[in-house]
């Protein structure tokens, strides 16, 4: 599927910071939570929260890096003015996770022989501060009067 190709009408664009908001929410939340988690951790708590972390990440990547769109998928692209000067936009704050995309989804998505030979490390520090930036990039680039609406 080409770039960007689905255009989505206004009212299908109403909902979409509220779903973007939510994604944004619950990856700070659950990584926060993983993050204060007691001593001793329990283990099963590391992983849910983890794993909660890393699929709001992909879908925050999805969101602000995604290529192909089908009709369902929100794209940053989608709200960032052509007048900028770009046909089609996308977040360039996020190498780190895009480097990880695979070993995400492969952790995640996929049971896969892969999965049980390595275990990845993740630096979720890291995965923060890719995200802030993009989402601090994708704001600067809105029109000012819609900036309140993609705000956490």
């Amino acid at each position: 599927m080409a770039n960007n190709s689905y255009q989505p009408i206004p009212t299908e664009k109403q909902g979409a910071p509220e779903n973007f908001l939510y994604e944004l929410r619950m990856f700070r939340q659950s990584l926060n939570f993983l993050n204060n988690l007691p001593e001793p951790k329990n283990p099963i708590l590391c992983n849910i929260s983890l794993e909660c972390t890393l699929l709001h990440a992909r879908n925050l990547l999805d969101f602000f890096c995604g290529k192909k769109s089908s009709k369902d998928d929100l794209r940053a692209s989608h709200f960032v003015p052509k007048s900028q000067g770009l046909s089609y936009w996308t977040s360039s704050k996020l190498s780190y996770i895009e480097s990880r995309r695979e070993d995400i989804n492969k952790s995640l998505s996929h049971l896969t022989y892969t999965r049980s030979l390595q275990k990845p490390l993740w630096n979720l520090q890291k995965i923060q501060q890719e995200i802030d930036e993009a989402y601090n990039e994708f704001l600067s680039l809105l029109p000012k009067n819609e900036r309140s609406n993609w705000t956490a």
